[in-house]
């Protein structure tokens, strides 16, 4: 319900502003490359999603019209859906650039109150025109989030002093379990939930007041973990998960899918089986979790490696 929202969330925590081809570097090498490489890696590897069986049989023509499409930025590799947020980030980035270089950043107030005009209007083209070219209409729906996560620099700041931090800390078992009831009871007495692609929870009115209530109820959450020195462990693996959160994104539906391959292979599934998203054996819920979150940070560190060795070899260390 709340990933999404509560990653835009972070990204204006952590905005910094920049000239307008900066930012087109920065996205070019950030979310295209990478789109390309892991959307043409996951094409080079069709002999093995073949060889699993997880996938029908295609001709050079389709798959050349699969390279092309990772060319234009389309998600037509194979089991790289989770991609698609890249393109979706990468424009999202460009109009908040465009929102930040507008208005003055001293006058907040006025910032918050475009910033939820923006995403309404957002909302109301997404419901009438849906997600548009390059999520163009969607991504504006993430303007109000990217502007108080922005904001909530101002809140870290009043929590620096030993006074307030302790206070506020004493509080915060307080506010998970009011956030956790309000949420608990959205979902166990509706019969709907947020849907991002079309901006939905009752009717669209409800859709920033529980996404921000979600972003709290984490936000609440993470400062508990992060102050309690009795709890490394956890804190180890929210720091390890968001660290390589990027490469878990990229490839955890890939690794979910040579899980179902394999497993097909040993229960002698049919195609139509092992093509269900996310996953086409819900008995292996805990190797998919385990799997899709080890994997990845592994490729992860290993990519880290490799380019930190590549870095200290170019400046001859």
């Amino acid at each position: 319900m709340f990933p999404l929202p509560l990653f835009f969330f972070c990204a204006g925590y952590l905005y910094r502003r920049i000239g307008l081809r900066e930012k087109i570097v920065k996205i070019i090498r950030s979310y295209y490359f990478p789109f390309i490489v892991i959307g043409l890696i996951s094409i080079g590897c069709y002999p093995i999603w073949r060889a699993l069986g997880i996938t029908e049989s295609e001709t050079l023509m389709q798959l050349a019209k699969r390279v092309l499409g990772v060319f234009a930025f389309r998600i037509d590799g194979f089991f790289i859906q989770p991609m698609w947020f890249l393109c979706f980030f990468a424009v999202c980035q460009l109009e908040y650039w465009a929102f930040d270089a507008l208005i003055d950043r001293q006058k907040y107030v006025l910032r918050l109150l475009v910033a939820f005009v923006i995403g309404i209007a957002g909302m109301g083209l997404v419901h009438f025109f849906g997600k548009g070219v390059f999520y163009v209409f969607l991504s504006l729906t993430m303007i109000p989030l990217i502007e108080i996560g922005g904001g909530y620099h101002r809140f870290t700041d009043y929590l620096a002093s030993a006074q307030t931090t302790g206070q506020y800390r004493r509080k915060m078992p307080l506010v998970c379990i009011g956030c956790f009831t309000m949420m608990a009871a959205l979902i166990l007495f509706t019969d709907k939930e947020i849907d991002l692609s079309k901006c939905s929870f009752f009717g669209g009115i409800g859709f920033y007041p529980v996404i921000l209530v979600g972003i709290s109820f984490c936000v609440s959450v993470s400062m508990m973990v992060m102050g309690n020195k009795h709890m490394p462990g956890i804190y180890n693996i929210l720091r390890l998960a968001g660290k390589y959160s990027f490469w878990i994104m990229c490839f955890h539906v890939s690794v979910f899918k040579i899980i179902d391959g394999i497993a097909g292979l040993l229960y002698h599934c049919d195609l139509m089986v092992l093509q269900r998203l996310l996953w086409s054996f819900p008995m292996l819920r805990c190797v998919y979790f385990a799997a899709g979150l080890i994997i990845p940070s592994l490729i992860g560190m290993g990519i880290e490696s490799w380019s930190r060795k590549r870095r200290l070899k170019r400046n001859g260390c």
